[in-house]
């Protein structure tokens, strides 16, 4: 192997590391304020809590296949949880990987834009993105990392359904236009593969890195060794 071919290898890895502490420094940060709000609720909660039997913003769980998914709800009219993170709903695989959406119901097949609540969406991309260092064009790509950088999530809502985009791509939809047709993004994932892609670890932002055991083991090491592969191992030592 090159030096040059060596040095792109362990840029990558690098970069994949930095993305999983900034997801869990993001993570961390949006259970803060869920604490909060369960220690101090605001009257929205109380009143759901009394007719539905537990708060908005309290875990639901959905099986999807052998996963378990936890979802909660963080945008709501009130004050403390007005704009968690740009996002309304939090999906999240406890210990593996979340997933933060921000939906915009079709008015007249158009989705109003919101460029603040969007941006403070993108905040929560970690800076070694590639599509955050450079926006995309808009249905041109096809994202290749998928497991550690894209935890933001568009969900456009039109006549009861339901298209996913990643958040950079509804930025470059929605730049300079107040409205857009919902047609431009029809070309979103359905609700179906969305959770089909999430719950098997091929979307949505990585907070745990694999396993080091997996890697340990020589009869998982040798036969890479033998076919001169090289293992790069990064140990994480304290946890957000």
């Amino acid at each position: 192997m090159e030096r040059a071919e060596f040095s792109q290898v362990y840029n990558l890895m690098i970069d994949d590391a930095e993305a999983i502490v900034h997801n869990q420094q993001v993570l961390a940060g949006v259970h803060t304020q869920l604490q909060h709000n369960i220690l101090v609720p605001f009257e929205q909660d109380l009143i759901y809590e009394e007719h539905f039997g537990q708060r908005p913003s309290e875990p639901r769980q959905i099986r999807h296949g052998n996963t378990t998914i936890t979802t909660r709800i963080l945008h709501q009219a009130g004050i403390r949880l007005s704009d968690v993170n740009g996002a309304d709903l939090l999906y999240e695989i406890e210990g593996e990987k979340f997933g933060l959406i921000q939906y915009k119901k079709s008015s007249s097949s158009r989705i109003q834009s919101d460029e603040f609540q969007l941006a403070r969406l993108l905040d929560n991309c970690p800076d070694v993105c590639r599509y955050k260092k450079s926006r995309p064009i808009p249905r041109t790509w096809l994202p290749l990392k998928l497991n550690a950088y894209c935890g933001c999530w568009y969900g456009i809502i039109h006549n009861g359904e339901r298209r996913y985009v990643h958040a950079c791509e509804a930025e470059g939809i929605m730049r300079g236009f107040n409205r857009v047709e919902v047609s431009e993004f029809e070309f979103g994932l359905t609700r179906q593969t969305f959770l089909e892609l999430f719950s098997s670890c091929r979307a949505g932002a990585l907070i745990r890195p694999v396993n080091e055991r997996l890697f340990t083991p020589k009869e998982y090491t040798s036969p890479l060794l033998e076919q001169q592969h090289f293992i790069l191992t990064v140990l994480q030592r304290g946890r957000w």
